[in-house]
């Protein structure tokens, strides 16, 4: 066989071969050679890991090992983040819109294979550890200098989708502002200042002395029509308010860090009561208070129209005084959130109805288990029975609310008849939020 049917017939296999296989079997042989780092971060939905390629001070291929984010959401969001920090060949990118909680996990656990492959300056790593809610809450600070390179949680056991998630936006915030001085995230203080705790530990290990940080940049937003941003319970809301004259048209949301299936769930909601009304004057989401005010805010500011006080409820103890309170009907009183608060109703009967059910005084979470405190008392009431749907992501507050008021039953000494749920009795799918 002459030299150029041979040389042929060698590129008539490779290209069967991609025809074939792709270019995996190629690409397989291409990364060989290079270096891998496993590294994990904690996204939204639990750990993301991956297997950074590098090959030099060149990160070549980002594979993913394991994620669990939200589908079409999160998923997606990593795929972008990878190409992104692969085409730029640098962690300085844009977090993926509506999903910045997934979008950092991956940029932590790119940074953490650099410290490791010692690419971009190793930096120097130093320990810290903060009292948490669920227990100790150790980080990892790395260094260049004075600089925060990245901060790396090494062990936590902080409420799921709640202190895991405000201790990987706190993170941001420190990194980005280059200071511990930077606002808790709501709903998850002790969580929060847990963080601030441990990167505290750790700088001062290293004997370094953060300034107050400046002002993290704005992301930048393309908008149709009016850009409109309100702070609701995972961070800022924004809106895209789009008119046509004095009406609103549509209401695109460009960014959003609530709970899943809670408060962007409610967020949605408020959009269209809000184009139905045309007006921001509209009911909030039960259970999910704090994403609706934001919403109905952002709007308002679009339109220059104002809030009106009655479409904020009060929280259901503000009508009490629980030092002064004289009870009508049966008074209790039970632990809440993880056994940690007092939970204090008071019950009342006519006959074996429940006519009643006061929250006098409670400690908690707000937007999750004070919203649940409110819907699931209403169900009670409306079907006359302890046994009702848990609110969803609240499961705790709700449990809680359901034992006490069967023991109120139980000493009142009432048999309840069990109703049908009525049509506006509070569904499991209205808003609040997870961890009460």
């Amino acid at each position: 066989m002459q030299k150029k049917q041979v040389t042929a017939l060698i590129v008539m296999v490779i290209l069967a071969v991609i025809v074939l296989f792709g270019y995996d079997a190629l690409s397989e042989d291409a990364l060989a050679d290079a270096s891998t780092y496993e590294v994990t971060a904690e996204g939204y939905g639990g750990p993301i890991r991956l297997m950074v390629y590098f090959e030099g001070d060149e990160i070549v291929d980002i594979e993913v090992l394991e994620q669990n984010e939200t589908e079409n959401i999160g998923d997606v969001a990593i795929e972008g983040m990878i190409a992104k920090i692969l085409d730029n060949q640098s962690v300085d990118v844009d977090v993926e819109s509506g999903a910045t909680v997934t979008s950092n996990a991956v940029i932590q656990g790119i940074e953490e294979a650099l410290a490791e492959a010692g690419i971009g300056g190793s930096g120097d790593a130093y320990i810290g550890v903060g009292e948490g809610y669920g227990g100790d809450v150790e980080v990892e600070v790395i260094l260049e200098g004075n600089t925060i390179v990245a901060v790396n949680v090494l062990s936590q056991n902080e409420t799921g989708n709640i202190g895991d998630v405000a201790i990987d936006e706190m993170i941001t915030k420190i990194v980005d502002r280059q200071s511990t001085d930077v606002d808790v995230e709501t709903g998850a203080t002790v969580s929060s200042n847990a963080l601030i705790a441990a990167v505290n530990n750790a700088l001062e290990e290293a004997g370094v002395a953060l300034g107050e940080g400046g002002d993290a940049p704005s992301p930048e937003y393309d908008s149709e029509g009016i850009l409109a941003i309100a702070p609701g319970y995972g961070g800022d809301i924004v809106l895209d308010v789009i008119m046509d004259g004095d009406e609103i048209t549509e209401i695109h949301v460009l960014d959003e860090n609530e709970t899943g299936n809670i408060g962007d769930v409610a967020i949605d909601a408020m959009i269209v009561k809000i184009i139905e009304a045309q007006s921001t004057d509209v009911d909030v989401e039960t259970g999910a208070t704090v994403s609706s005010e934001a919403v109905l805010k952002a709007v308002a500011e679009a339109t220059g129209e104002e809030v009106s006080e009655a479409d904020v409820p009060e929280d259901p103890s503000a009508a009490y005084d629980p030092d002064s309170y004289e009870p009508e009907g049966v008074f209790l009183s039970g632990k809440g959130f993880q056994d940690r608060y007092d939970i204090y109703l008071d019950v009342i009967f006519d006959g074996n109805e429940i006519v009643e059910i006061r929250i006098i005084d409670h400690n908690e979470t707000k937007g999750f288990g004070d919203g649940a405190l409110r819907v699931v008392t209403e169900r009670i009431i409306n079907q006359q029975t302890t046994e009702v749907d848990v609110q969803t992501g609240a499961t705790w507050t709700s449990n809680t609310t359901m034992e006490l008021v069967q023991e109120a039953v139980e000493e009142a000494g009432v048999t309840l008849e069990e109703q049908e749920p009525s049509e506006d009795a509070p569904s499991t799918d209205d808003g609040g939020g997870g961890g009460g």
